[in-house]
């Protein structure tokens, strides 16, 4: 994730466990060779007048944006609607073993 010509912030991603939640994390390594961390996020007050701020929160590239879904995916967090491909390949052989069992027929290989 890209701020300036020579800033690169990086986002990582925990699982709070107990806490029911995800920390996010944000730190930049310079190009000066030092790395700093990025501060929590302050929200202010705003008018309900519809405009949105002049300036975002921040700025991510979609390499950083692709990075930090992986991430979260490694949590186990999904989008709405998505499910990992591995959980139905394992509920389909849960289905096909019940199926030749109840049959009382021998499962084929493969």
């Amino acid at each position: 994730m890209r701020n300036n010509e020579d800033e690169y912030l990086d986002l990582d991603v925990r699982d709070m466990h107990w806490g029911g939640g995800i920390e996010i994390y944000g730190y930049c390594h310079h190009s000066n060779g030092k790395t700093y961390i990025a501060n929590p996020v302050e929200v202010t007050e705003h008018e309900p007048n519809g405009l949105m701020p002049s300036n975002p929160t921040m700025r991510v590239s979609h390499h950083g944006m692709k990075m930090l879904m992986n991430k979260m995916w490694a949590l186990g967090i999904r989008p709405t609607g998505v499910s990992d491909a591995s959980q139905g390949a394992r509920h389909l052989e849960d289905m096909r073993a019940i199926a030749f069992s109840k049959l009382n027929v021998e499962k084929p290989d493969g």
